[in-house]
């Protein structure tokens, strides 16, 4: 069974943040996080049903191409866009941060053809840096966890 995620990280829950977002981006889940860190993530669930999938990945894919410019609101918050597709054991992670507009790394795409582990956990280390998060040797980042956004009472939207 696979495992993929797309979506925002930001390591403030400053309602001014989260009322943008709303406005936004309404289709979005926007969840508490506590561990690694404390923030938010903002997401669009993958839709099972085969008639809404194309407009679920076209907001999906709105998240990551406004995010940069999303940013420009917020004077000194870094966002992180991070996208994990996981199959057998075997994951690859894509992913930018952006402050004030601006892209301060940009992994997407970069690597070989072939799933490399150590590659692709650096990639992802590479990210997660711009909020201050520190991964491991094993490249565990809790939220890519299989039932880490099962916890109800930290949905804060919808």
């Amino acid at each position: 069974m696979g495992f993929n995620f797309a979506g925002i990280f930001t390591n403030t829950s400053d309602i001014a943040v989260i009322e943008a977002v709303k406005q936004r981006w309404p289709f979005c889940t926007i969840y508490r996080i506590e561990t690694p860190f404390q923030g938010i993530s903002i997401f669009r669930d993958w839709e099972m049903i085969s008639g809404t999938f194309e407009q679920s990945f076209n907001e999906r894919s709105k998240l990551e191409n406004e995010l940069p410019e999303f940013s420009s609101q917020f004077p000194n918050i870094t966002f992180i866009h991070l996208r994990t597709d996981c199959h057998g054991g075997d994951c690859t992670y894509d992913g930018f941060a952006c402050r004030e507009g601006n892209i301060l790394i940009d992994n997407r795409g970069v690597g070989p053809d072939k799933i490399i582990h150590h590659i692709e956990i650096q990639k992802l280390r590479e990210v997660a840096e711009a909020l201050d998060i520190y991964i491991g040797g094993l490249g565990t980042f809790e939220p890519f966890e299989r039932g880490f956004f099962d916890n109800k009472e930290n949905i804060i939207y919808p």
